[in-house]
């Protein structure tokens, strides 16, 4: 085991973290903020149902890039066979729209997809090489 080399992938997420959580300096201590039975509400969720915390519910099978970008959600691929993947998305494009709602972050995209159910057919919109296609998926189940 190279410890010195783990020790150095440790520092470089730790860093990732930081930036991303917008806390700047390894010094620093991050305080975890609980999530707003407003805000989940606000998005049509019931904060007191199980699909705010896990569940099933309509899959399309993206796989996300965890990096952020200038907006929209980039991502770094799709599953073999999903969804996703039959509507001809795939991994480099950026999603900016999903069904009629602005994808702004993971967050918005996550909210717009729950908005849904299992075998609704959903335009999504990307951004692919500069260029804006708009694609029609039906969801799948989670299960």
């Amino acid at each position: 085991v190279d410890i010195e080399g783990l020790d150095q992938i440790v520092d470089l997420v730790t860093e990732v973290a930081l930036d991303v959580a917008g806390v700047s300096g390894s010094d620093e201590r991050i305080a975890l903020t609980p999530i707003e039975p407003d805000l989940v509400a606000a998005h049509g969720q019931d904060p007191s149902s199980s699909t705010t915390s896990g569940g099933y519910g309509p899959y399309l099978g993206t796989i996300p890039d965890m990096v952020p970008a200038d907006s929209g959600l980039r991502l770094t691929g799709v599953r073999e066979g999903s969804p996703a993947a039959i509507a001809g998305i795939r991994g480099g494009d950026i999603v900016v729209e999903f069904g009629g709602n602005v994808v702004g972050d993971i967050y918005t995209y996550t909210y717009a997809l729950q908005e849904h159910k299992p075998g609704d057919s959903v335009e999504i919109v990307v951004l692919r090489e500069g260029q804006r296609l708009t694609l029609t998926a039906v969801l799948g189940d989670e299960r």
